[in-house]
């Protein structure tokens, strides 16, 4: 008898839909191919997977979290990330592998193939692209966040998700 009355006092007052299905979440799952063979992906030093590590989880959380505020609900993007060369260099003659050298020439580059789905499933465009920003030294909004990592890398693949999937 009590749970007759729940689900009256539910349904009544519009909260069944709430009780038996919720809104199915927007999703980027992202892959990264062969990480070993990227240009540029050790943030920290050149060589070896604890060097990629920040950096694929960085990209990572960063796609994750532009899905998180710009994709509808129950869209689906499947990104593989090819390729990465962040941004600067790091010069070993400096006496230091810890420093990425900003240079002009040096702005940072992600290639990627991607699937978007829309909330219905189907394949609503698909492409391999080459993600960059050559002008990345005059992005004020990259260059004040002092302490962040990977700045221009963030900022160029925020503006980049917009421009491609933001909901309109």
């Amino acid at each position: 008898m009590r749970s007759i009355q729940v689900f009256c006092f539910c349904f009544c007052f519009g909260l069944a839909p709430l009780a038996i299905s919720s809104p199915a979440r927007a999703e980027v799952q992202v892959v990264f191919t062969a990480p070993e063979s990227y240009v540029d992906a050790g943030l920290l030093c050149r060589d070896g997977e604890r060097a990629r590590e920040v950096t694929l989880r960085t990209i990572r959380e960063q796609l994750v979290g532009l899905g998180e505020r710009y994709l509808a609900p129950g869209q689906t993007l499947e990104i593989e990330v090819l390729d990465v060369n962040l941004a600067g260099e790091l010069e070993w003659w400096h006496g230091t592998e810890y420093i990425r050298y900003l240079r002009g020439s040096t702005w940072p580059t992600i290639k990627l193939r991607y699937t978007f789905k829309d909330s219905g499933g189907q394949t609503a465009r698909s492409a391999e692209e080459t993600v960059s920003d050559p002008s990345y030294q005059m992005n004020i909004i990259a260059a004040t966040r002092s302490g962040d990592v990977m700045p221009y890398e963030k900022e160029m693949l925020a503006r980049w998700f917009r421009s491609r999937f933001a909901a309109g």
